[in-house]
């Protein structure tokens, strides 16, 4: 039968067992540094190390500590259905959040605001495009007469700058733009807002090729020899 006079007693190790428990005594300095200070417990005028306290409190410790994504791709965020998502600017937004070491949390609270602020900015458009209805339907006399100077001064800008020219911009919400297009729309002719083509434009032929051909007949005949 083994000896066991020589066996280590938990009980009588004067640290409280820490040390027979773990193999582990902790340098007496310790007690005066303040990381380590809060697991020096008493007990029977004793001051014994609290191995595992501090094991649980690292593992707490270190559960807190945020979670960056591995890349950028990584980064995912819920958007409403239907909108305008930019996939030029969402990739530089993700590789942004990632330079900065962002959370997958932290990136979706950046994305939620953003969409607050869009949301707030559309609601403030919606908000100015009713008011100029309200105030142009008031001074051309109903929204009929609205609708179709609208319409004429949409056709005047086709045709001075181009489709393209208002592409991001909304005629609606533009109350001195919309009166200042119909005023021009009023003394174009009906074929120039339907051409599309201003008063400077060229008459000339055009050929197979899309070119403009010589009119011979506006040209001035040369001298005679």
């Amino acid at each position: 039968m083994a000896d066991a006079a020589g066996t280590p007693n938990a009980g009588n190790s004067g640290d409280n067992g820490a040390t027979a428990q773990t193999g582990f005594t902790a340098p007496p300095e310790w007690a005066e540094v303040d990381t380590y200070k809060p697991f020096f417990v008493e007990k029977d005028g004793a001051k014994s190390f609290d191995v595992h306290g501090m094991a649980k409190s690292y593992a707490e410790t270190v559960a807190k500590i945020p979670v960056v994504p591995a890349s950028a791709d990584d980064y995912k965020a819920e958007l409403p259905k239907d909108f305008p998502m930019d996939e030029v600017d969402a990739k530089l937004q993700k590789e942004l959040a990632k330079n900065l070491g962002l959370t997958q949390a932290q990136y979706e609270g950046i994305v939620k605001h953003d969409l607050s602020r869009f949301s707030r900015v559309a609601d403030e458009m919606a908000k100015t495009v009713e008011a100029a209805k309200a105030t142009l339907t008031k001074e051309w006399g109903g929204p009929q007469k609205f609708e179709a100077n609208l319409a004429m001064a949409r056709k005047a800008s086709d045709a001075i700058f181009g489709k393209e020219a208002f592409k991001d911009h909304d005629l609606g919400n533009d109350p001195m733009l919309i009166r200042g297009l119909y005023k021009l729309a009023t003394k174009l002719s009906e074929d120039t807002l339907k051409s599309g083509s201003g008063s400077g434009a060229d008459s000339r032929p055009v050929g197979i090729d899309g070119r403009p051909m010589i009119d011979y007949s506006k040209t001035t005949p040369g001298p005679q020899r």
